[in-house]
């Protein structure tokens, strides 16, 4: 086995199911020579809950793109973080490193067939990163940047010979981790006896009802990731198929297919990346009717919750609590007269309640 392996993804591939398993069983990957330099203590307590997390990427290079990694003269170093499988290719040392360390280098990477991955992206972007679009808007705009990037490796590895072991996730879902531990020489893993995940799902895909809810949300970005909370409280529900118009079909063939073929060219057939037929993931006629709402809902939607529910949230400030807090003792207990700064301070949160009370205004000036 090589001396350093990174398994990069990409995003949408079981990434954060197989993190939960290198993080629980690090020691047993230890007994057979390889290593998984654990990520920080929150995200490996997520790991090993089987909750969302993004792996020990950090270990090998940081957020300054700073490397710490050193080669391991007893046995394998192994990182994984679908992040790099954009990040690395824009990293300013990528072409020095992979040629310089590519005889002692592999790197395992999961794709997924055509709309399998764009629909998920779709999901993923509303998830984590405040996408509002429905899912036709999404897909008619969208770019090739996935299979840019993939057929980006695939070029690297042939210039530089360094191992890629591309695995169409499509194909391998059921079978993940078999997958991945033959991938890492480990052998079949009923076998080798090592933990599973407490979670099969792991960051599990959001029913239709989830995503609409989170797409109103997303309008006022709300601090606390919902998103987070479903897939890690509720991984026992099941996500529903997502079907798009033909139009978003069309689009998005037009714009893969060459790139497609392309990559299809290096692949092993059983590897290969598919193009979902329009029976397989577009709307039809006597399908029941699931449309997803339109922008202007959004936004009256996300406003009058805003209004309506949430805006007491951003009227109040965790430093209120010890302020009031020593205001009550001091009543409570009598230890000291109450002061004028004891009043300013009441009046100041007074005032973020109700910024133009005239009566509030006037006893603070």
């Amino acid at each position: 086995m090589k001396s350093l392996v990174i398994h990069i993804g990409h995003p949408k591939t079981g990434s954060s199911y197989l993190q939960s398993f290198l993080a629980i069983n690090q020691d047993n990957l230890k007994n057979k020579n390889i290593y998984y330099p654990p990520p920080n203590k929150k995200d490996l307590n997520a790991s090993i809950k089987g909750f969302v997390t993004s792996g020990n990427g950090s270990k090998f290079l940081d957020s300054k793109n700073e490397l710490h990694f050193k080669f391991n003269k007893k046995g394998t170093t192994l990182y994984s973080d679908e992040c790099f499988f954009y990040r690395l290719l824009t990293w300013k040392d990528f072409n020095n490193f992979f040629k310089k360390n590519a005889s002692r280098l592999e790197v395992i990477l999961y794709t997924r067939n055509l709309f399998e991955c764009s629909i998920s992206d779709w999901g993923q972007l509303i998830k984590r990163h405040s996408l509002t679009e429905d899912i036709n808007t999404y897909l008619i705009n969208s770019n090739t940047k996935r299979f840019k990037a993939l057929k980006e490796w695939l070029c690297a590895s042939k210039e530089y010979n360094f191992d890629l072991k591309i695995r169409n996730y499509s194909n391998i879902k059921k079978n993940l981790l078999n997958v991945f531990c033959e991938d890492l020489n480990l052998g079949e893993l009923k076998k080798i006896n090592f933990k599973l995940p407490p979670v099969r799902n792991v960051n599990r895909s959001l029913t239709i009802s989830e995503y609409e809810i989170i797409r109103v949300l997303n309008i006022v970005q709300p601090k606390i990731n919902l998103a987070d909370i479903l897939v890690n409280n509720a991984p026992e529900v099941k996500p529903e198929k997502i079907l798009i118009s033909r139009i978003a079909y069309e689009k998005v063939v037009s714009k893969n297919l060459k790139l497609i073929e392309e990559i299809n060219s290096y692949l092993k057939e059983s590897q290969k990346i598919a193009i979902e037929s329009i029976e397989e993931v577009c709307i039809k006629d006597t399908t029941q009717n699931r449309s997803f709402l339109n922008q202007k809902q959004i936004e009256i939607t996300s406003n009058y919750l805003n209004n309506s529910f949430l805006k007491d949230e951003i009227l109040y400030d965790s430093a209120d609590a010890p302020i009031l807090f020593k205001i009550a003792r001091k009543i409570a207990f009598n230890r000291n007269s109450l002061s004028l700064n004891d009043s300013l301070e009441i009046l100041k949160i007074c005032k973020k309640i109700r910024p133009q009370g005239l009566i509030i205004m006037k006893e603070f000036r």
